[in-house]
This record gives C-alpha cells, structure tokens and sequence, in this order.
C-alpha cells in the first residue's frame, strides 16, 4: 500500500510540473521578441555542402575534393527505412508534437535535477535541427529555452517531411570508407555502404541513425578510411535502434530477429565515389576554382592582369574561391563528352608502346619514370575540351600533361608561327620555291633531320617532309611584330618576347615552351576557316536553386582568311598523305579525313602530333617528366614518332566507335572563289612556261589569287635548241658555277639535262 501511495504521489507531482512548465513555455513564447521567419528558413536551410561536377549529359563526375562530403537529397529520394529508424529512435512523437514534446522536457528535467546537472535535453528531431543550424552547442537553460521557442517557430514554419528532409541533409554520420567526414543521408549511403538513400535495407538504415548518437565514437571507419578493428558498440547501437523499431511497429518480431542476425560489415563500403581523385576532378576543380577567384576579384576591383602579376594577392583569392567550391554546394556543368573521355582512357591504360621506364639511381627516392602521355580533343566550332588524357597514373603524377605542363613543341609550330602568317601576308603560296641548304643565321645554325637537304624545293614539299631551314628562312622574313600578335591572337600565352625574336621559335625552341591545350587549340583555327576561339571545359555554374553564376561566353575572333586556311589545310593534309604521318595511311580507319603536322624535340625529349578533321582537334604528346630522358628511337621496331601516330589511330579509331558524329570519312571544305590553280616552274615558284613544261619542271598548284606569281619564269633559255639554265637562275640564287647548281636542282638528271655545257 505504501509503494501504491508513493506512485500516486509521483504521478501528481509530474503533473503538476507538467502543468507549469507548459505555463511557463506558452508566457515565453508570448514574450519572447519577433522572429524573423525569412531568417529563420535561410539558417535551417544553410549548411555547408561541396560542389558537384557533371558531364555535358549531365551525369555525374563527382565531387569537389573536401574534408567534408555532403550531397543534398529530397524526401523522396530517401528510403522509408530511415525515416522510421529516425523517428522510433530519436522522436516517436515527432508527427503529433509542435516541435517539443514536454513529456521528454519533464522526463529530462526530472534526469538533470537528480544529477545535478544539464546532462539530457529531451530534444525532439526538429529542436535536434534548430541546435545544429540556428544555436550553438552549450548546455545551458537559457539556450535551451531559445532552442523551444525557435522549434515551436521551425514546426510552424515547415512541413513535418520538410523538417525531416533538412534534418536528414545536415546531420552528421561520422566517416566515409575514405576517411573523410560524411554530413547528410546521401553521403552516408554512399560513403559507408556504396549506394543511394533511396536504396538502403532496414539493416543498413537502423546502423547509419544508430551513428547519429555519437558520430565520432560510432562511425565505423578511421580518419585514414581504414575499417575499425572493434565495431562492438557500433553493432549494439545498430541493434537498439532495431528494437525501437519494433515497438513502435515498424518491423515485426521476425525482422527483428532476422536483421539483427545480418553480418552488416560485409556489406560496409571499401571505396567512396565522391572522394576518387583523378585527372578530370582535379582539371574541372582548378578551372571552376579560377572562374570564381576573377569573379570574386572583379567585384572587388581586381583586374585578371592584375592578379596575374600580383602573386600573393592572386593566392589569396585563389583559396577564397576554393573553399567557396568546398561549401556552398555549387553545380559545375561541362563540356567533357563522358563516353569519350572514358574510351580516351581506356585507350591510355592499354596502350603498350609508350617505351621503357628509367629508374633515377641517383636520387633518394629512386624514383621511376615512365613515359608520360598528354592528349586532348576540341571541338572546333565551340571551343569545347570534349575529353583529355592527363597522364597515365594520377595516384602518382597529378600533372595535367594536356593542361598544364609546357614543353618545347618542334615541328608542330611550324604551321602555326610560319606557314599559315606568311601565307596570309603574302610572303609565300605553296607553290613558292624556296632553298633548302645549310644556312647560318648569325650565331644559329639549324639542320635539317639526318643532316639531309634537298635544293630547291616548294613550300608544300617543305611542310611535308617538314624540312628545318625552308621555316627558319620564311620566319626570319616576318617582322617581328607579325609574330607575336600571330601566336598571341591563337591564344599561346606563355612566349615571350625574346621568344619571337629568337629564330629558333620557327622549329618549336621556346624558354618555357607551350602547353598542349593551347597548342591544340591554336590549330583548331584552320578548320574553323580562321576563326580562333578560346578552349573551355566548364560550360556553366549554378547555384543549387538553378540560379546562373557563369555561363561561357567566349567569342570567336577572325585572325586567317579563309582562302589562308584553306591553304594551309591543303598542305596539312598531305603531311597525312605522303609526309611525315604518312604511316596513318595503314593504321587509321580513314585517314583522308585527317589533316596535320609531326614534331620531335631535340634529342627526341618530346614527340608530338596534333590533327584534326573538320569537325575536331586533337593533339598528343609523349615525352619523360625528366628532361635528362630521352624518348629511345626503337622500340618493338618503331621510332618515337612512330608510336605517337600510333597511339592517334588507336584514340582516333575507338573514339569514332563510340561516337561518329565527330568523324567523317573525307575532310571535305568548300573552296574560296580566290583560290585558283595555276601552274609554275618548279626552278623558281614563277609561273609556268613552254621551255619549263618541256623540261618536265611544270608543276600545278593552287594559290591565292590575290598573291600567285604575275611573272612568268626566267630560269631557262634556248640555247642552240637546247633548254639550258639562264643566268637569271644563276643570279636568283646566288651561284656561279656548276657544281653548286648540282647541290640545287631537284635531281641529277634534270641537271644533266639543263646543264650539258662545261664549265
């Protein structure tokens, strides 16, 4: 009877406490100051989330590299099992309360009095959400009264499944299987068990809310990802909130039993999808990065030139950017083509002629080198970076070969800072003659490959077979001022201006060198028509409300002709068809709808190609990180330059497997109306004549009509019914006797023919 009484009297006293407290909590509400609702929605729906990447489909690359992965996810998208472990373990009353349950308020009160202390707070899951978003963490009364006060507001303000999506967004659950922090049930799903929240079993959704209790102690993996070696409490935890479920009738006694029994550690995640670094988070992270640094700098007064020249202010603005693409959850859009840039790297990964590695015995490390890849691929048009290689080990090597690194570029200037400026001033047409024999530029003297020269040859020849001197001759003849604002207005931005002066720029030789894309990007304007437009890979960025912030807006400027362009894509073409990559003939699915150009370093540091087709560019380079590594000339039987064409056809012929709308059997262009054909002499580039054809020295040819040669050739005379060779010839190139006339006549027996006299 007195265990009967003193329960009554117990039941009374909660009661009336009850009754006061909840006296009391209405007086506070009254009293308590305006809340600003609009405040108080911006601070609920405030957290920190990393910025997400996606391909030009939209699908998903991943997430911006941070400590913190967090991803976003609606109500909908969330399996119901975690809904139902969250409100059985953490608020069963939560559908029938006003954002507090007093119940709880007084079975904590009545804890904290018999401690002594704040050690329990009866939180509801929507004052759990005000604490995490709105207050800080103290322990105090005062806070604790400012958190009901705010919940009873955030009840009133927002839906019951609103509260539980955001409380779900924002809550912790501990570490990913990569170590890092994991904010939201998307994440956690992910990072721990390798799916989405939509898919989670009653298992895997009683262990992650069993996590929320103590993220730090509970979670199962370390701060380097390694598994916990005693998850103990961790599956005790997981086990209780099961048993909640089961009296709140969410599972059934069987589930109970049977779920209990599940060994979830085999089903915990080995590899998080968001963290996996690699060569395109880390381009798309750097460009994006960038983007909002000049944003940032422009609204602040800063100049791009500015910054560039400002190194510690640049930095600063750099890492403000960084840690903007960290928190707030922006969403960058691309222009990388997922199903190409997939097959590029698969095609990276497999392919087995890249040449040996060398182990650096001198240094501590004894670190390897291997030979390194650089390749990208433009769309001409747009400018669009539709894939790249960057390299062939990231895990290893975080340079971007196709982005970042500058090296010296050979032959593959050639086009660029010679043919194509003396084209378009009118300094040489293809069918130009010019003389290729030693030639010393002052303290400079170049040699062609193999130390072999050929006499007089045509400008076409000379691209083709890709002849040194013919180029230094025709760029020494550029002023200057031609040559940077050429190479400048393709978008190379890393010579200098001794770079220009210097002759040795014609034949690739710079003091920083370039970087694949620009270089790549730079042809694009000859099956653009003359066009230039500037490369990019992040086509736009978003708020998470959809809202804009950049879009690409980059202009295409008119630096070539059309009849320039398509000149130069004429002699290009046959680089493909006899010269140099004439190897592409036997390797390529369709090598007559390619056009471009070959180059090798001195002493084969580096090894290049970069062509393309009328609807994309592409360019690849193969060389050591290590400049004292020379590319070997044989290997399996083929030379460098060799291996780099044939790298070309097995990228070109799997990527046209995949999609062939970037590819066309035929490079096809129509043709300006000032490109005429005509025929000249091949003795001087002058227009044709009857002694010239009569000498089979007749060539045809196409020019610009505007530039091709008024004068009809003078090289020849008829000397007692005999073609001979004029003084005129002898004149034009400097000579005055026979053995030098041999050195420069195509052959030797059309200099029988033309010089049967004695000297």
């Amino acid at each position: 009877m007195k265990s009967l009484k003193k329960f009554k009297i117990i039941i009374h006293i909660l009661l009336v406490a009850n009754s006061f407290a909840f006296i009391y909590l209405i007086f506070l509400y009254i009293t308590a100051p305006l809340i600003d609702i609009t405040e108080v929605k911006t601070k609920v729906n405030s957290y920190e989330t990393p910025s997400t990447f996606y391909y030009s489909d939209g699908s998903l690359i991943g997430n911006v590299s941070s400590p913190i992965v967090r991803k976003p996810v609606e109500i909908k998208n969330i399996s119901k099992n975690i809904i139902n472990a969250l409100v059985a373990t953490e608020d069963q009353n939560f559908y029938n309360h006003f954002g507090f349950d007093l119940n709880a308020i007084t079975r904590a009160t009545i804890s904290n009095l018999k401690n002594g202390k704040v050690v329990s707070g009866g939180s509801t899951i929507t004052q759990q959400l005000v604490k995490n978003q709105i207050l800080t963490d103290e322990v105090t009364y005062n806070r604790k009264v400012k958190e009901l006060i705010y919940s009873i507001k955030v009840d009133a303000t927002f839906s019951k499944n609103e509260i539980i999506e955001l409380y779900l967004n924002v809550v912790p659950f501990g570490r990913s299987a990569s170590g890092k922090s994991i904010y939201g049930i998307e994440a956690a799903a992910n990072g721990v068990f390798g799916k989405s929240a939509d898919k989670l079993t009653v298992d895997e959704a009683a262990f992650l809310i069993g996590i929320i209790q103590s993220p730090n102690s509970l979670t199962p993996f370390t701060k380097n990802g390694d598994l916990k070696e005693n998850l103990s409490h961790t599956i005790n935890r997981k086990n209780y909130v099961l048993k909640r479920m089961y009296d709140t009738k969410q599972i059934s006694n069987k589930q109970l039993e049977k779920f209990k029994n599940v060994d979830i550690i085999v089903k915990l995640n080995d590899k998080d999808h968001y963290t996996e670094g690699n060569y395109l988070l880390s381009e798309v992270e750097r460009r994006a990065t960038e983007i909002i640094l000049f944003k940032n700098a422009k609204n602040d007064g800063f100049s791009t030139d500015y910054l560039k020249a400002n190194i510690d202010t640049y930095k600063k603005y750099y890492s403000r950017a960084n840690q903007q693409l960290k928190s707030s959850g922006y969403k960058i859009y691309t222009t990388i083509d997922k199903q190409l840039y997939d097959t590029a790297q698969t095609v990276s990964n497999t392919f087995d002629l890249y040449g040996p590695d060398f182990l650096d015995d001198n240094s501590k490390s004894k670190k390897l080198y291997p030979v390194q890849v650089g390749a990208i691929i433009i769309e001409n048009t747009s400018g669009k970076i539709l894939s790249f290689i960057g390299g062939r080990d990231f895990t290893t090597e975080q340079v971007n070969h196709a982005t970042q690194t500058m090296r010296q570029n050979g032959s593959t200037m050639k086009p660029l800072a010679v043919y194509a400026p003396a084209i378009e001033t009118g300094l040489i047409q293809p069918g130009s003659v010019i003389l290729d024999l030693p030639t010393n530029f002052q303290d400079w003297h170049p040699k062609n490959f193999n130390n072999t020269y050929h006499g007089l040859t045509s400008i076409r020849q000379a691209l083709a077979y890709s002849y040194n001197i013919p180029a230094a001759k025709i760029y020494s003849s550029l002023p200057n001022n031609t040559r940077s604002k050429n190479l400048s207005n393709l978008g190379i931005t890393t010579f200098t201006n001794s770079d220009y002066k210097n002759l040795s720029l014609s034949l690739g030789a710079a003091e920083q060198g370039v970087k694949l894309e620009e270089l790549t990007n730079a042809y694009s304007i000859f099956p653009n028509h003359g066009y230039f437009k500037d490369a990019f890979i992040i086509d736009k960025i978003t708020q998470d409300s959809g809202k804009i912030i950049y879009k690409n807006k980059s202009k295409q400027k008119k630096v070539y002709s059309k009849e320039t362009t398509f000149l130069v894509n004429s002699m290009l073409k046959d680089v493909v068809n006899y010269g140099t990559a004439s190897s592409l003939k036997k390797t390529l699915n369709s090598y007559t709808g390619w056009a471009g150009k070959t180059g090798t370093t001195q002493n084969n540091t580096d090894s290049l190609f970069i062509a393309y087709n009328s609807k994309i560019t592409v360019g690849i380079w193969m060389g050591y990180d290590s400049p004292k590594y020379k590319l070997v000339d044989d290997f399996k039987g083929l030379s460098q330059s060799e291996r780099t064409l044939m790298l070309f056809s097995k990228l070109v012929n799997e990527l046209e497997g995949k999609n062939k709308k970037y590819f066309s059997k035929e490079f096809i262009e129509q043709r300006p109306k000032e490109i005429i054909d005509y025929n000249y002499c091949a003795l001087s580039g002058l227009l044709s004549t009857s002694l010239c054809a009569k000498s089979n020295l007749e060539l045809r040819e196409i020019g610009n009509r505007k530039y091709i040669p008024k004068k009809l050739d003078d090289s020849l005379i008829n000397k007692n019914n005999q073609v001979q060779l004029s003084s005129k010839f002898f004149e034009r190139y400097n000579i005055t006797n026979k053995a030098q006339a041999r050195k420069i006549l195509p052959n030797s027996k059309i200099f029988e023919k033309l010089y049967p006299f004695k000297n």
